[in-house]
């Protein structure tokens, strides 16, 4: 397939396909209705600038995006060793069934809120309070769940005990 970095006028959807080896992508929102898809794009860097209603990466590696301000969410899936930084404000963040993510918020980002599933190896790096420096926090990709007897219920914690192993 053609690389592809467009915006579609009827949905207001920029499209970024196949792209590999670019550093120097950029998506200009003009209108806060556009969102972006990102699919199978590899060892590539995008810039969103302006605000969007959404961003959606799908099936990329190696892939850094950096983004303003995003109204509704951020979709990663089906993707491995991603890096999404938000410059400004961004309330959702979902990752499924990817390997390797870093995210970096910032002091306006920080209520975003991360769903996880099938997914491993993700990072949130956030601010200090004096903002020099960030802080690393591991999003757990292991859950423990058992019945509680009592209420004949299912209980669900971050899990401590190693898999596998």
């Amino acid at each position: 397939m053609a690389a592809k970095l467009e915006l579609n006028q009827t949905n207001h959807r920029w499209a970024v396909e196949y792209q590999k080896g670019k550093d120097d992508l950029v998506v200009q929102a003009t209108e806060n209705k556009q969102s972006v898809v990102a699919y199978k794009c590899e060892n590539s860097t995008l810039v969103v600038k302006g605000k969007v209603t959404s961003i959606t990466v799908d099936s990329c590696s190696n892939f850094n995006i950096i983004f303003q301000s995003v109204i509704s969410s951020v979709e990663i899936i089906n993707s491995k060793k991603l890096q999404i930084q938000a410059e400004q404000q961004v309330p959702t963040i979902t990752i499924n069934k990817t390997n390797n993510v870093k995210i970096y918020l910032n002091n306006e980002s920080l209520n975003a809120e991360i769903v996880s599933s099938l997914s491993n190896e993700m990072n949130v790096y956030v601010p200090t309070e004096s903002g020099d420096d960030s802080v690393e926090i591991n999003i757990p990709d292991t859950l423990t769940s058992q019945i509680n007897t009592k209420t004949r219920k299912l209980e669900t914690t971050v899990g401590t005990k190693a898999v596998g192993v």
